[in-house]
């Protein structure tokens, strides 16, 4: 009795569960002032990582626009990066809430250290031999500029072009003296910083020169009136490395380890020691003019290509993308620029607004490895029309597919029964302005089964029984039919009818496909029919019909429709068995062409993508797709056109998938025509081997 009593338990506790577990969405909400950030701050963004409890991923807005977030499910918690001021996060399928409490990262992206390339002086080899290197891996540098040796017209330095150049690629520019004296001192500082300061106000209008570069190391921290109002932060000879999991207020004396020749070895173990470091760390570098190739170092306090292509590559195979992915390079005026707006900005929760429910995006770190998009489609109608002159049809059938969708298939499928419709139809006539009305019973009973592929990645599968009725408003002449159904089959089908014909009938069904994201296959079953009978149809159920004989007929039919699958992304299908049909819409959405534009771009599958597919407003003469880390560094890229207006499928560069490191990455896709470019939004995909 025990037994039994207890079995019974168990049985009424597993019922309860599924409603006592099931999931919600949760929503948090943050408020970001950047009031107390100072003024001269170039870029304020700020790492965030949320409580959000036990859920399956999360969507990150920031001041209504989506922002890319990540999920830990092992510390429960929303990691994003922002520079907006309303943030809110919802935490989808959540099964335990969170506090919504939010800590500022130590630094940009949740990076563990950070490594600094500074080159002093504006050289020109620097412009020719270092950034090409730091352009193939995405990554930006700073430059100590010396104004007077900018305008000297000597070719050993860099023009101001090539410096608004650099700045517009991302590298920072910082204050390095207009005279570059030896030493920079108490009495001229002001002077010699201030005169550069008025050259940046003009060839650099609208970018604060905020970080200085002391010449020879002599630091004018200490001197009375420092700093210039127009100065935050500075970096000074010495070595090692900086801790930055503490406030550091503005600091001039950031310490700085020399690449001075052909060795980097000194650089690549204070960067090992800074990974390794349990407390979040900074490393700046200091070098010269850059020599091409293996050359030899142009003096004692610079180096050549060879030697930073050494360090660059320890550094991206140790702590890089190729990595552990601990190390964020970025230029010291960058870094700096993270840690004031971090110190400063303050991060308060507020009452969440009620959510969409359409996520745009859903980060988790373990997803499945089911490819999106996937979808199950089910359609259950039934009826027994009643035939008038309007006459609606409406398939007994039910479908059950679930499949993988391409842009295009053909599939077949063979009924399993044999239909026996048995129709009567008595038509009134009447004058043009009244609708002609008949009554009548028709039934069938057909099994058939369709499968096939529909656009992109889902097979689909749908039996069904179904009776195949024109939707339409029939007319049919004596006469003068337009298009004769024809049938053979063993079913026996009588019909009275009268009816000045339009067009020929189009037997519809109409099927509506759920995805993620969401997609629609336009099907088409073709069956042979011997039918006595004519009619036809006009697409518009609430036409006048206008009824002129009566006729009857008798037909066997034994369908033997072939299923025929188009899926264009966001439409409704539409299934015809038709002998003569006519669709009702298009596999592949007419948009206006006008301005160039990518309507939709989707990766698949995901995990692993091997391709991307776009749909384009009009004809593109190239298409480039980039892949980017999720630190937004450029690990690989390829091009592709002319492309056609509608949908293309872009492969993503050769053997991507199988060498990339696992992680998150991000795909963005770009559309040029005759000067017109169209860009996407960074698409979020996964690497997972």
């Amino acid at each position: 009795m025990d037994r039994t009593m207890r079995q019974l338990a168990i049985l009424l506790l597993l019922a309860l569960l599924p409603p006592l577990l099931r999931a919600q969405n949760s929503t948090y909400c943050l408020s970001i002032s950047y009031a107390s950030v100072p003024s001269l701050v170039n870029d304020r963004k700020l790492t965030l990582n949320v409580a959000v409890g036990a859920c399956s991923g999360v969507s990150v807005t920031a001041d209504g626009a989506w922002i890319p977030s990540s999920y830990s499910s092992s510390t429960q918690a929303a990691s994003f990066s922002t520079s907006g001021t309303a943030i809110t996060i919802l935490a989808l399928n959540a099964t335990a809430a969170g506090t919504g409490a939010a800590s500022k990262a130590s630094l940009y992206n949740n990076f563990h250290w950070a490594y600094s390339q500074t080159f002093d002086d504006t050289r020109q080899s620097q412009y020719d031999y270092a950034k090409p290197i730091l352009d193939a891996l995405g990554w930006k540098a700073g430059i100590a500029a010396v104004g007077s040796w900018i305008e000297s017209g000597n070719s050993y330095y860099m023009t101001w072009a090539e410096v608004q150049a650099l700045r517009a690629d991302g590298w920072q520019v910082y204050n390095h003296t207009w005279d570059h004296p030896d030493p920079v001192a108490c009495a001229n500082f002001p002077t010699e910083f201030g005169q550069n300061q008025t050259a940046f106000l003009t060839e650099l209008p609208g970018y604060h020169v905020s970080h200085v570069v002391y010449p020879y190391e002599v630091s004018t921290a200490s001197c009375s009136g420092w700093p210039p109002n127009y100065i935050i932060s500075g970096e000074l000879g010495g070595s090692g490395y900086t801790h930055v999991d503490t406030v550091l207020g503005q600091d001039y004396t950031v310490p700085r380890n020399g690449l001075y020749g052909t060795d980097p070895t000194n650089i690549e173990t204070v960067s090992a020691q800074a990974a390794a470091d349990s407390r979040p760390s900074w490393v700046v570098c200091i070098t010269h003019s850059v020599t091409q190739g293996s050359g030899a170092a142009a003096d004692a306090y610079s180096t050549n290509q060879n030697a930073l292509n050494t360090l660059y590559s320890y550094l991206g195979s140790n702590f890089g993308a190729a990595g552990n992915k601990s190390m964020w390079f970025a230029p010291s005026g960058e870094v700096m620029d993270y840690l004031f707006t971090r110190d400063n900005a303050v991060v308060s929760t507020c009452v969440a607004a009620t959510p969409t429910p359409s996520p745009k995006l859903t980060a988790s770190p373990s997803p499945s490895s089911t490819a999106e998009p996937s979808s199950t489609r089910s359609i259950t109608p039934s009826s027994t029309p009643t035939a008038t002159s309007t006459r609606t049809a409406t398939p007994s059938a039910s479908a059950t597919p679930s499949a993988t969708a391409e842009p295009s298939a053909t599939s077949s499928s063979t009924p399993s029964s044999t239909a026996t419709p048995t129709t009567s139809a008595t038509e009134a006539q009447s004058t043009p302005s009244a609708t002609a009305e008949a009554s009548a019973t028709r039934s069938s009973t057909a099994t058939s089964t369709c499968s096939g592929t529909a656009s992109p990645s889902a097979t689909a599968t749908s039996s069904a029984s179904a009776s195949p009725t024109p939707l339409s408003t029939a007319s049919a002449a004596q006469s003068t039919p337009s298009a004769t159904a024809k049938q053979s089959s063993t079913a026996t089908s009588t019909a009275s009818s009268s009816a000045t014909p339009s067009m020929s009938a189009s037997p519809t069904a109409s099927q509506t496909l759920s995805a993620s994201p969401s997609f629609s296959a336009t099907a088409t079953c073709s069956a042979t029919a011997m039918a006595s009978s004519s009619a036809s149809a006009t697409p518009t159920p609430s036409d006048t019909a206008e009824p002129s004989a009566t006729r009857a007929s008798t037909a066997t039919s034994s369908p033997s429709p072939t299923l025929t699958l188009t899926a264009s992304p966001s439409l409704t299908a539409t299934a015809r068995p038709s002998a003569t049909a006519s669709p009702t819409s298009s596999p592949s959405p007419v948009r206006s062409s006008g301005s160039l534009q990518i309507l939709r771009a989707l990766p698949g599958p995901d995990p692993n993508p091997q391709q991307v597919w776009i749909e384009l407003s009009g004809e593109a003469d190239l298409v480039t797709l980039r892949i980017w880390s999720a630190a937004y560094v450029l690990v690989a890229s390829t091009q592709a056109g002319p492309e056609p207006r509608g949908w293309s499928a872009l492969a993503l560069p050769a053997g991507f998938s199988s060498r990339a490191a696992n992680g998150v990455y991000f795909i963005t896709v770009e559309a040029e025509r005759q000067g017109q470019v169209a860009r996407t939004k960074p698409l979020k995909c996964l690497i997972l081997h």
